[in-house]
């Protein structure tokens, strides 16, 4: 008899240990009560989902949120007859510092296990010992020492993240073919296609999904099954199942728009394909945006299929200067051009990183507007991507910012995990092997300790890195010490502060300089190196 078997990781364990490395614990209790001190809606913990949860606890218990993503990333050869899918199951905190968020060390493997399990035992036997695991965090808490002193943590599930097909797989509701799909309303697929507000009477919740249950008809309802995940501690699929702007807009409405927005210019003959390609081609991208450029030509075929061969990135990169590429050919008062800006306006109040209640209303009404242009001028009904953004600013509302759930440093978490099977020839029990590795790579990020310090890295000709225990000076011209003190800072002509880069000007280091000073918690080498080198 096979035996199929995952990988379930010591979440507990690696919880004690991060919150137990020097000033872990202290930035982020201090970053949370910054964040909910500013009264804003700018962050997950000032939504409404939050504060009920926060609720269930009293004022002096010590109550952490964190995020779960599940996906599945492809571990074999793709032209392998077998591909091999395996599911993900990571985790992050939604309260660490911004500027360190991002980090790829800042997100945590929770489980790993055959995606052809998940499909053939059902989520409940693939997930049952995780889902323990998570509600003894929430309900027990763990002890852990901080500078001698013992303190106990709650750890609740925030929200349950992933694009559409994962978490409707994982969490049992339908995938978007069907008659009834949507996670957050009860709407079928014809009614979706003309609605173009969210419709509050048909929004789920607790009480009617459990008579969708008794029900007993998926086809009916869009609920495959009780989710197991609805047994974890103040966890629910109708009100804590979370949205990927990433896929809804980057890979969705911004593709399906952009389409029927080419094809209605190029079909009245405003301008040519030919011409927008030679355009994109020979445009002048800015350093930013130099790594998302599209180096693919438009062709009709695509533009039909709404099928255009771009990541997000340069998905929205080709979206942000499609005006410079054609808006001279364009009459400003086109109804496609203003269907075009209204899109504009849609992304820039859904990308925001703070709302007030003036702004929902707006996002609101701008949908609406935007949903309702699409049908008029093109002909088409909307696409179930359309139709989640319908149910964004009461999400919003309840959720905070959505940009800062999105599915884009998780899936850049899948690429370590590729690695480790890449120089792995053997796929017995590869769940585990991975599983091995990842535990020696999170050893090495605790015995470093710098998943929250400033990291600071000059580039050409010298490479300056700090953390929290020393700094390395590589100085390629020079063998000798004492001609540290004669570098030019202006040989510097770029640097990486946190992951981020930055092109030096003659004023840059300036700017560099203010943000290392109000950078939260600057390692002590940074200050010193600061002081030393003398930054204007």
């Amino acid at each position: 008899m096979k035996v199929s078997t995952g990988t379930l990781m010591p979440i507990q364990f690696q919880l004690r240990k991060f919150f137990e490395m020097k000033n872990v614990f202290k930035t982020i209790i201090e970053n949370t009560n910054n964040i909910a001190n500013e009264n804003c809606l700018n962050h997950f913990i000032n939504g409404t989902l939050w504060k009920s949860k926060l609720s269930a606890f009293t004022a002096v218990q010590i109550v952490i949120p964190y995020h779960l993503y599940a996906d599945e990333t492809q571990i074999n050869n793709a032209l392998d007859c077998s591909p091999g899918l395996e599911n993900c199951v990571y985790y992050s905190f939604p309260t660490i510092p911004a500027q360190f968020t991002s980090r790829l060390q800042n997100i945590f493997v929770a489980m790993l296990s055959s995606a052809a399990d998940t499909k053939k035992f059902g989520p409940d036997a693939c997930f049952g010992q995780l889902v323990q695991e998570l509600n003894n965090l929430a309900q027990q808490g763990i002890k852990i020492n901080v500078e001698g002193e013992e303190k106990t943590i709650f750890f609740v599930l925030g929200l349950f993240l992933g694009d559409n097909a994962a978490l409707n797989s994982v969490l049992g509701f339908n995938p978007c073919s069907s008659t009834v799909f949507c996670k957050h309303c009860r709407l079928t697929k014809n009614e979706t296609q003309k609605a173009t507000t969210e419709v509050v009477s048909m929004i789920r919740n607790e009480e009617n999904y459990e008579e969708d249950l008794l029900m007993d008809d998926e086809f009916e309802t869009g609920v495959k099954w009780n989710s197991i995940f609805n047994s974890i501690f103040l966890f629910h699929v109708t009100h804590s199942a979370g949205v990927d702007i990433m896929h809804d807009i980057n890979e969705g409405i911004l593709r399906y728009n952009m389409s029927s927005i080419i094809r209605s210019f190029t079909s009245r003959k405003i301008f040519k394909l030919k011409t927008l390609n030679d355009r994109k081609r020979n445009f002048v991208y800015g350093h930013p945006d130099s790594g998302n450029r599209s180096e693919v030509d438009l062709k009709q075929k695509h533009l039909k299929k709404a099928k255009l061969t771009m990541t997000a990135s340069e998905m929205m990169t080709f979206f942000q200067i499609f005006p410079f590429l054609v808006g001279d050919l364009i009459d400003p008062n086109d109804e496609t051009w203003l269907f075009y800006l209204k899109t504009v306006e849609v992304v820039d109040l859904v990308y925001q990183t703070s709302f007030t209640e003036t702004d929902l209303i707006k996002l609101q009404n701008s949908i609406a507007e935007m949903n309702s242009s699409y049908i008029k001028l093109f002909n088409q009904t909307l696409k179930p991507k359309h139709h989640f953004l319908t149910h964004y600013p009461r999400l919003i509302r309840e959720f905070g910012p959505l940009r800062y759930i999105s599915s884009i440093r998780y899936e850049a978490k899948h690429r370590i995990v590729k690695k480790y099977t890449k120089n792995t020839e053997s796929r017995k029990n590869i769940s585990y092997s991975i599983g091995r590795k990842l535990q020696y790579e999170f050893a090495k990020t605790v015995t470093t300790a710098e998943n929250l310090q400033n990291i600071l890295i000059y580039k050409h000709p010298s490479v300056i890195t700090l953390s929290t225990q020393s700094y390395f000076l590589k100085i390629e011209s020079s063998d000798k010490l004492n001609e540290i003190a004669q570098i030019e800072i202006s040989d510097v002509t770029s640097l990486e502060l946190n992951g981020i880069n930055y092109k030096l000007k003659p004023t840059t280091l300036e700017i560099v300089s203010s943000l290392l000073r109000t950078t939260r918690s600057p390692p002590e080498e940074l200050t010193n190196m600061e002081k030393n080198y003398q930054f204007p």
